[in-house]
């Protein structure tokens, strides 16, 4: 598995809070994995039973339930006990920390593989599916229902917000692409459908996002056909800076040198 080296500057809190959860999870998954290839089940069923007696490693899942539409055929049912959605084991953790790391790395580098679906195991199948259908729930809905999402449609999104909102559709993207890479058979027609159908929409505000990006340079560059820019140093959610990028070199935004 490869990790990107990343700079650190002198910039907000956040960005230092992303570096440390991204190496946290990063490092996990390749712990976990080495660990999982090298011990056999009766090691393994010692180590799950040792992370089920500690209540602090407990994942909650369906964190979506709260703004997911109970007409969605990708809505987990709910049921009347709370401690449904609280899962314990060894394959609970190895699959949040896969989405969590995959997530990041869709959002924020050009690597391709996000999730390393080639280490993924049959024990941790069923958990990484319903967190990864959980991401996409949650941020899906939430995105439809912020008022900043019209904005982005429109490509009328500020630069940080627009650029933020279009690293969280392509967060969105990646997790459907993986849902559909190793799970799409366990998807009824519906769910298929609307899954195909989200992946659409988000599409659209990935666009938006970029076309948000392409104005603010336009608007806040000068006229210049000379301007080279592949000199242009963007950096970020590789898919971001490639559209972008784009809509440069096709003429629709421009920017120059002041």
């Amino acid at each position: 598995m490869r990790v990107p080296s990343v700079f650190v500057t002198r910039q907000r809190n956040e960005n230092a809070y992303r570096l440390v959860g991204f190496s946290e999870y990063a490092t996990a998954l390749n712990m976990f994995t080495k660990l999982v290839s090298i011990s056999n089940d009766q090691e393994l069923q010692e180590m799950d039973e040792m992370i089920k007696d500690h209540p602090s490693l407990t994942v909650f899942t369906n964190l979506s339930r709260g703004i997911t539409p109970p007409t969605s055929t990708i809505a987990e049912t709910a049921l009347n006990q709370e401690e449904r959605y609280a899962k314990h084991g060894l394959a609970w953790m190895m699959a949040l920390a896969r989405v969590e790391y995959g997530a990041m790395v869709a959002g924020f580098t050009d690597i391709e593989n996000h999730y390393h679906l080639e280490t993924l195991g049959n024990d941790e199948k069923e958990a990484f599916k319903e967190l990864l259908l959980d991401g996409v729930r949650m941020h899906y809905f939430s995105m439809v229902n912020e008022p900043l999402g019209r904005l982005v449609l429109k490509g009328n999104a500020g630069f940080s917000e627009a650029f933020g909102f279009g690293r969280r559709a392509i967060m969105v993207r990646s997790m459907i692409n993986a849902l559909a890479e190793f799970a799409r058979d366990e998807f009824n027609q519906a769910q298929q459908q609307e899954l195909a159908n989200i992946n659409r929409e988000i599409g659209k505000y990935a666009d938006g996002s970029i076309a948000s990006v392409s104005v603010y340079l336009l608007t806040n560059g000068v006229s210049n056909t000379s301007f080279d820019f592949d000199s242009l140093d963007l950096r970020g959610c590789g898919a971001m800076v490639r559209g972008i990028r784009g809509d440069l070199a096709a003429g629709r935004a421009r920017i120059s040198r002041k």
